[in-house]
């Protein structure tokens, strides 16, 4: 396999992962925000069953949420990045020489800024989560 052939099958790898990374971010997110609700909204629990206060369910959802806005401004910016070289190749007097993504631009920069926060905001809203429901189950036990 020559270098190309190699640098596609990469790339082809890296465009899956982002895309599953993604998916898997928004349903996390959006289930956690839709647990919290569920559990702020619910009745107050009898003896035996889990009650999870309010409070500890602010810091998760308000995480989620920030995944999820995070997800919308990678786009945006995308977007943008998208734009300004598809401008520049209309501009393009020849198609020998096609401008290229620039990777030091700002909104290149803050797409992928916000594809890996999108990631830490997702994996901090769900251990949170998880040790606020799992804190407390232990303390009805």
């Amino acid at each position: 396999m020559d270098r190309d052939d190699f640098m596609k099958t990469v790339k082809d790898d890296l465009d899956f992962a982002s895309s599953t990374l993604t998916d898997r971010s928004r349903a996390i997110s959006l289930g956690i925000v839709v647990l919290c609700w569920a559990f702020m909204i619910g009745e107050i629990p009898k003896d035996g069953h889990i009650a999870v206060p309010i409070v500890n369910l602010l810091g998760p959802t308000v995480l989620a949420l920030c995944s999820i806005l995070s997800d919308y401004l990678q786009y945006v910016f995308g977007y943008f990045c998208s734009f300004q070289l598809f401008r520049q190749i209309e501009q393009a007097k020849s198609s020998d020489n096609l401008p290229e993504y620039d990777e030091n631009s700002s909104c290149y920069k803050a797409r992928f800024t916000m594809f890996y926060a999108k990631q830490v905001f997702c994996l901090g809203a769900s251990l949170w989560f998880l040790i606020s429901v799992l804190y407390s189950l232990w303390s009805i036990l």
